[in-house]
This record gives structure tokens, C-alpha cells and sequence, in this order.
């Protein structure tokens, strides 16, 4: 089967266009840009404000979203998913879509579509964290307005030739179940809505609409309602496909269902090893009740999982889909010549801050340029540079992304999503177990006797001898998926 081009979307929040609902609030002319130009340090060496490159532009101004549309195509974005709001009185944040980006002339190049950001509208411009907020625009509407939101959105955006769609039905996507459920009082009211909108759109000469729902564990806004028996609401609500990472409870019947887990095989301590078999087949019961099984890994001799998901007799409904990465595999960023080190500190505590202290107290005796990022979001951002040695507090995904391509060598755990990331990046590892934990301690084995690695315990970590060990290793060579994970996804959505 020929390889199908990953489609990858970008969400965009548009609060950088003067909007009346702000100018009533903050006073005329303010965007989210006022923000940008109002910070200040807080910190030694806090690099603030920042101007962008750019200037403070004009979302709703074509000219200014042609920009952006060339920079996301220029650099592989398909399509852009704008936060879009309609309370009970109206719309709001909505003229960087309508005037700015269907009036930019290049909107051919990125598709769009809508994630109906129906979540309580706080104001939050400025708010401390422990600082009052003021609900503004409450995310419960009514049934009435939700029935102007599907004529709208029919109307208006699904008939443009720009309109992303999938099998040729219309993308539209909603951000809170909870608050679509409370709008309407009861699971089957809330049901038979998505239906007449369905309907709609199919009366409106597409083939049907691909719906999509955004779930989240805990809270992330605030006042946000999540469901908390949201497995059930799945048949209840008609949503057409389930993939779950790692939740093995997150399944139904009467719904397309996938499971995506590299742990077929789940490793215990010495002391009891003779689970090892009873895990295994409860492990299967548990993936059969999934129409699929999705291992993020590669099904030949060459692969990052081993035992976990190889030498085992899989479930006749696995499916292997290449290792699975927050960071590009397709080759849209030029070679770089690699430097240097990178420590990148993860996991529980009190063992992460055990490693930090000891490999600190050894970074003296390198001689390498050493950048540090401890993986501490819960305390004030730290960036301190002594000589040829760097620490940071924590960093942002793309700028680890950027610090794992250009670092000669990461010292980190061997988490299999970090094992997955390094495969992609490229590179040379020197893996530090968390102890106790089984599979990391079995993935480093694996990956030292394979010499694409080397790994130490953390009692006897040694840096100045362990990193020319470790620099000596094959190290990973840069992977891509080859298609696999896109070829599955589009014959589960032709199903």
C-alpha cells in the first residue's frame, strides 16, 4: 500500500484583531497584543517585552493572515482549526477567520475549519493566579442558538473550496461536551441536536459530517465541565470513532474503538516474574474488546520495543503504525551538525530531583558544552549560564525538539516515549533508569546490548567515564513511519 501524506492542523486562537466584545471590556482598540507589550522581567535575564518579527499585526487584515498562511504552508501545516465562538448573543473572535483569512488571497494553500469553543468566556486580562474571575460569556446556550450555530457554520464556511474535509465530509469539532450536554438538559436531547445538524449537512449536498470532540482527564479552563462517564456518552451521543491512548476503559461495542499501547506484554519485577503469564493474557482479553490495536513501533527485527511487543504472539487485531512523536519525522528540517550535551530530567520525585542533584555536583569535571533542562514547571522559570554550562528549569516542546537534534549526546531516562522522540531526532544516548521501574530498566538493557545506546544506574552514574561509552555507541539513526500510521487511519475512517 502506497505511503498517505499525514494531514497536520494547527489550532488557532484569534485574539490579536480588535473585537467589540473586548473594546467593551478593556477599552477600544485592545487585543491580546497589549498584553505582549505590557510584560515586563520577572526575573533576572527575563527577556521581556518581545516584539515580534513581524510587528503587531492585524489578524482580520487579509494582507496579515497571507503571512501567516505562507509561513504555515512554507513549513507543512495543512490546515488551521480556529477557536470559534458563538454565545447566546452572538459571535466573538470571528473576523480573523471571516475577514482575514477568507479574505486573504493565498487561503487556497491552508485549509480551515472550526472547533466550536463553547467553554465559559472568563476575563482573565490580566488575572493572577489566586485573582478573582469574572465569568463574561457563559459556555451553556441555548438550543435555539446552537440550531443558528449549525445553520451558520453550514452556511458560511462548510460550502468554501478552503473548508477542510475528511472523505469528503465537513470537519467541525466541540470543544466541551459538558457544557453541549448542559445546554440542553439530557444526553438524548443533546443527541437528537447533533443529529438534525448531521442531517442538515448532508441535506446541504455533502456526504455527511465528521464530528469531533475534545476530551480531557481533568480541567484545564476554568469552571470547566468534564464529563465524568464520558465511555457511556460515546454510543449516546453517535460519535463514529473512539482511539484511546493507553485507556483501556475508554471502549464501546457499538463504536469503532482503537487502543493505542506498546505494552503487549507487561514486565514485572524478579519477585514476580511468575505473573508475568497471567498479565499477558488479561492484557489480550482486555485489547480484544478493541476493533483495533495500535502499536506505536516498527513489526520487523529492527525496533525500539522488544519483548514488549515482539516476541509474543500479538492480538489478531494489532496493528503496527511506526514510533509515534511529538517532533517531525518528515524531513522538514535541514541536517545539523550535533554538539554538545543535553540533560533532560523527567519523572517522578523524589527520584528526578535525586539525578539532578547528582549529575550537578558532576558537571564540573566535563569538559563539554552542557545544556540542563530539569523538568520543574512548578516553580519560577530559571536560566542561568555558567561557562559552557546551561540550566534551565524546563523548556517548551519545540525547543527541547531543537536541543535534541543539535546535542551530540542526551543523558535521560529511558521512557519509551523519549525512546520514540530520539528515533526521530537522531542522536546518542546515555540512558539513567528510573529504579524500580521495569520497563525502562529492561529498554536500556535492550537498547545497550543492540549498542545503540549506553546505559548506567543511578547509584553508580559516573559522567566522566559513562559519556565517552556512550559517545562510542551506533546511537539512533533519524526514523520516519513511512505512512503506516496514516494508512491505517484512513482505512479505519473509510470503515
Amino acid at each position: 500500500m502506497s505511503a498517505v501524506k499525514p494531514q497536520i492542523g494547527c489550532y488557532y486562537f484569534p485574539n490579536y484583531h480588535v473585537d467589540r466584545r473586548n473594546a467593551e471590556f478593556h477599552g477600544a482598540g485592545w487585543s491580546e497584543w497589549n498584553l505582549v507589550k505590557c510584560a515586563t522581567p520577572r526575573f533576572p535575564g527575563h527577556q521581556q517585552p518581545r516584539i515580534p518579527v513581524w510587528g503587531y499585526g492585524d489578524e482580520a487584515d487579509p494582507v496579515v493572515m497571507a503571512q501567516k498562511i505562507d509561513a504555515a504552508a512554507d513549513h507543512g501545516v495543512d490546515f488551521f482549526i480556529f477557536d470559534w465562538y458563538y454565545y447566546d448573543d452572538g459571535p466573538f473572535l470571528e473576523r480573523a477567520l471571516d475577514e482575514g483569512y477568507l479574505g486573504a488571497s493565498n487561503n487556497d494553500r491552508v485549509k480551515f475549519c472550526c472547533m466550536w469553543s463553547n467553554h465559559n468566556w472568563s476575563n482573565i486580562h490580566p488575572c493572577g493566579l489566586k485573582g478573582k474571575r469574572e465569568l463574561l460569556y457563559p459556555g451553556k446556550v441555548t438550543p435555539e442558538t446552537f440550531k443558528q450555530v449549525c445553520d451558520l457554520v453550514i452556511k458560511r464556511y462548510f460550502s468554501q473550496p478552503s473548508h477542510y474535509r475528511i472523505n469528503g465530509c465537513p470537519y467541525f469539532s466541540i470543544y466541551s461536551i459538558g457544557d453541549l450536554l448542559a445546554s440542553f438538559g439530557s444526553v438524548a436531547a443533546a443527541r437528537k441536536a447533533l443529529d438534525e445538524f448531521r442531517a442538515k449537512t448532508a441535506a446541504a449536498g455533502f456526504p455527511g459530517l465528521h464530528l469531533n470532540s475534545i476530551v480531557c482527564s481533568a480541567p484545564i479552563l476554568p469552571g470547566e465541565n468534564i464529563p465524568a462517564d464520558f465511555p457511556e456518552l460515546i454510543d449516546e451521543l453517535g460519535i463514529d470513532i473512539v482511539i484511546s491512548d493507553n485507556r483501556y476503559g475508554l471502549w464501546s461495542r457499538k463504536v469503532r474503538s482503537v487502543l493505542i499501547i506498546h505494552q503487549i506484554r507487561i514486565l514485572s519485577g524478579k519477585s514476580l516474574r511468575f505473573l508475568e503469564p497471567l498479565l499477558y493474557a488479561v492484557n489480550r482479553l482486555l485489547i480484544s474488546r478493541f476493533d483495533e490495536c495500535w502499536i506505536p513501533d516498527f513489526e520487523g527485527v529492527e525496533n525500539l520495543s522488544g519483548k514488549l511487543s515482539h516476541a509474543v504472539k500479538l492480538p489478531a487485531n494489532s496493528f503496527f503504525i511506526g514510533p509515534l512523536s511529538r517532533f517531525s519525522a518528515n524531513g522538514l528540517y535541514p541536517a545539523v551538525e550535533k554538539k554538545g550535551i543535553l540533560v533532560l530530567l523527567s519523572g517522578p520525585e523524589p527520584q528526578r530531583s535525586i539525578l539532578e542533584k547528582k549529575i550537578l555536583e558532576q558537571l564540573g569535571n566535563l569538559s563539554f558544552p552542557v545544556t540542563v533542562i530539569c523538568g520543574r514547571t512548578d516553580s519560577v522559570f530559571r536560566d542561568e549560564t555558567t561557562g559552557s554550562f546551561r540550566i534551565l528549569s524546563h523548556a517548551l516542546s519545540n525547543e527541547i525538539g531543537e536541543y535534541l537534534r543539535k546535542s551530540e549526546l542526551v543523558i535521560c531516562r529511558p521512557g519509551y516515549s523519549t525512546i520514540m522522540d530520539l528515533a526521530v531526532t537522531g542522536g546518542k544516548a546515555l540512558f539513567i533508569p528510573t529504579p524500580g521501574q521495569t520497563e525502562q530498566e529492561y529498554l536500556a538493557v535492550l537498547l545497550k546490548n543492540e549498542e545503540t545506546a549506553w546505559f548506567t544506574t543511578q547509584s553508580s552514574l559516573n559522567l566522566s567515564a559513562d559519556i565517552p561509552v556512550a559517545l562510542a555507541m551506533k546511537g539512533f539513526k533519524p526514523l520516519n513511519e513511512g505512512g503506516l500510521l496514516s494508512n491505517r487511519i484512513s482505512t479505519l475512517t473509510k470503515k
